[in-house]
């Protein structure tokens, strides 16, 4: 699975899913500091895109997820942030609002999205 992973990543080194999967891979294996390196090579190949140029919300709420696990809340917020203002209707999101802006510090903001 490593392998094909990092396959795809030298066959297209601006797409940023096989960063992504190796991300969930290496912290399925405890090795977060790998885990975290990989991630933030998958999001600095899109979080300067525009909207539309953006990978799938899906795909952006599992890189939030991702985030959150690994203890990178202000970067956790910006990607869920995002999301919210995309799709305000799905309730997942919402709780990952709260969840990352809570662990950031910000309980008043935490609040808002647990509410909302």
């Amino acid at each position: 699975c490593e392998q094909l992973l990092q396959q795809a990543h030298s066959v297209d080194n601006n797409n940023a899913e096989p960063l992504l999967l190796l991300s969930s891979c290496r912290l399925s294996q405890q090795r977060r500091q790998d885990a975290l390196v990989a991630l933030q090579q998958s999001y600095e190949l899109w979080c300067h895109l525009p909207p539309l140029q953006r990978p799938s919300f899906v795909f952006r709420q599992h890189t939030a997820q991702l985030l959150l696990e690994l203890e990178e809340f202000s970067t956790a917020v910006v990607v869920v942030d995002q999301l919210v203002e995309e799709q305000q209707r799905v309730a997942e999101t919402w709780c990952l609002c709260a969840l990352a802006r809570l662990r950031n510090g910000d309980s008043s903001g935490a609040n808002v999205a647990w509410l909302a």
